[in-house]
């Protein structure tokens, strides 16, 4: 469908990722990879290491615009390199947002995937009435289950109302009790129309004047659009940005007290650490059938390396938390 394919495009325009990196070489080719070849024209990286060595390799895709972002560029939009990093990274979105003129622009981390599950992504924007502005992808996190390691699929959490987390999380139920069952955000990430008036571009959708959020259409896996959350794919990765997440306010205060007295009185709390991430990231198979029942599982064919050898000639990072 040649000509359905070009009106979509001619449609939707350009898509445009924009993102604030400083990741893994491994993890930056899969973020790149997935989304060139799921239709998006150009990706934006803004390089927190200005010296990043991924920045050559990416460049060489011709579809990656690398900005460095030295001392010099944070004071050029207005901040500085010693500002935290959740500003910082406000103030890199919103430049990549103003810079792009037309067509749409997505905004996500490097361990986020925008997925069509079933047409392609400019088919479902291209459905979209032009009143909507931005969209909101809401996201799905990434699980191992147990003896199904190497079967070809990826299996995923996704938010869901009602009861059944102790069933599935049993004494770990209080880390996603609040949270519609998700470890990290439940907000997603957005794409917006070029060009939309806005004050700021956020990390999870663009806001107006006094930060009230601009969010025309929350779409998820019924649309057959999610946002795929690498967060946690292994024990490492997970405790690496644990105490960071602690010091930048990325857990409910209830969840970040119970974290901060486990961490100074537990007489093990590596070992109570990795009890828990066990509990939360890799499921029996029963216990991934009970989430599946309550409407909180999504399962999809594990692609994720075909990209990466296609633009890069190497292997992606296996899916699934382990």
């Amino acid at each position: 469908m040649p000509d359905q394919d070009a009106g979509q495009s001619a449609a939707v325009g350009p898509l445009t990722l924009v993102t604030v990196m400083r990741e893994p070489l491994a993890i930056a080719q899969r973020f790149v990879a997935w989304h060139l070849a799921a239709g998006f024209d150009r990706v934006v990286i803004y390089f927190d290491d200005p010296d990043d060595p991924a920045i050559g390799p990416l460049e060489a895709t011709g579809q990656v615009q690398a900005v460095r972002c030295t001392p010099a560029f944070w004071a050029a939009i207005g901040t500085s390199a010693q500002e935290r990093f959740v500003k910082r990274q406000i103030n890199a979105l919103t430049h990549g947002f103003r810079a792009v003129t037309e067509g749409w622009v997505a905004v996500a981390d490097a361990d986020e995937l925008f997925c069509a599950t079933g047409r392609p992504l400019r088919a479902v924007l291209a459905d979209l009435p032009p009143e909507v502005r931005s969209v909101r992808v809401l996201p799905a996190e990434v699980v191992a289950v147990s003896g199904q390691e190497g079967s070809g699929r990826a299996r995923f959490r996704t938010p869901f109302e009602g009861r059944g987390l102790s069933a599935v999380y049993g004494d770990a139920a209080w880390f996603v009790r609040k949270s519609r069952g998700m470890i990290g955000h439940r907000e997603g990430k957005s794409l917006t129309r070029a060009g939309t008036r806005i004050a700021r571009m956020r990390q999870h959708f663009p806001v107006r004047r006094g930060w009230k959020p601009l969010t025309d259409r929350v779409l998820g896996p019924q649309d057959g659009l999610v946002l795929l959350h690498f967060a946690a794919e292994d024990y490492a990765t997970w405790r690496g940005k644990l105490d960071w997440r602690l010091a930048s306010n990325g857990f409910r205060p209830r969840v970040a007290g119970r974290l901060s007295d486990l961490l100074s009185a537990s007489p093990d709390p590596e070992a109570e650490l990795r009890e828990l991430y066990d509990r939360l990231f890799r499921l029996s198979p029963d216990r991934f059938a009970l989430l599946g029942s309550l409407g909180g599982a999504l399962e999809l064919p594990d692609t994720f390396a075909e990209p990466v050898r296609r633009y890069f000639g190497g292997a992606a990072p296996a899916a699934g938390a382990k």
